[in-house]
């Protein structure tokens, strides 16, 4: 019989095996440890969206006060509550409550089935999926929605540029702070440009006739922006 155990940033990872018959058999878990461990719910009212955005538009900068809470008041209109739990086994869920419900909706299951997990690398918070789903999925939505993705100008190459090599995993990273029971995580500018970038094509055409030129405006004026950051906070 033999046992070790090794840790590596916030992830403690214990090894317990056997050899009968010149056969082993290893059994290892995993225990994270950051302070991030634990069950968080999405903040209450107007302060549940988290936005840090200068332009350098004065009217454009004006308008983030206003939409902030208005985007909250959008999320509280529709759920009666949203959670996320990130136990220490890394096996993450997130789940909410539709207006009216008596049951959450949730994710739960696919994380379990897919092995998507969190973890904290380098003070970021990184949501990882082994490679061999990856390459599984890619390949069923280029087969099954190829022409389309290519028509609506979106590249699952350029997708794929978006994740972080984890070795056996590819991770969509997102920055977090946080202090005691209160945590926010958001995306900044390296992400949010790329993946409006990516999604223009398909959200322009759903936008009233009306607002196309602030809309244009904004995307022009995203690149260089000074600071863009946008996510959601939560409670302990």
């Amino acid at each position: 019989m033999f046992t070790g155990e090794s840790t590596v940033g916030d992830c403690v990872v214990s090894v317990n095996g056997t050899v009968k018959g010149g056969v082993a058999s290893v059994v290892y878990t995993r225990k994270l440890t950051s302070s991030i461990v634990g069950k968080w719910n999405l903040k209450a009212g107007v302060g549940a969206v988290y936005a840090n955005i200068v332009t350098g538009n004065l009217p454009v900068d004006g308008l983030v006060p206003v939409l902030t809470p208005a985007i909250s008041n959008l999320i509280w209109g529709k759920v009666s509550a949203v959670n996320v739990n990130l136990p220490e086994d890394g096996i993450f869920d997130v789940s909410w409550r539709p207006i009216g419900a008596s049951e959450d909706k949730g994710i739960g299951e696919i994380t379990k089935m897919a092995s998507v997990q969190y973890c904290v690398v380098d003070g970021k918070f990184m949501v990882a999926v082994d490679k061999n789903y990856v390459t599984v999925l890619t390949t069923l939505l280029q087969q099954a929605a190829g022409d389309k993705l290519e028509a609506a100008g979106i590249s699952i190459d350029e997708i794929m540029k978006l994740l972080v090599d984890l070795g056996g995993y590819y991770a969509l990273s997102l920055n977090m702070k946080v202090d005691g029971g209160e945590a926010t995580f958001y995306a900044d500018k390296d992400l949010i440009v790329p993946v409006l970038t990516l999604i223009a094509p398909i959200l322009k055409p759903m936008v009233p006739e009306n607002y196309q030129q602030m809309v244009d405006m904004v995307l022009q004026l995203l690149p260089n922006a000074k600071t863009l950051e946008f996510g959601l906070n939560f409670t302990k």
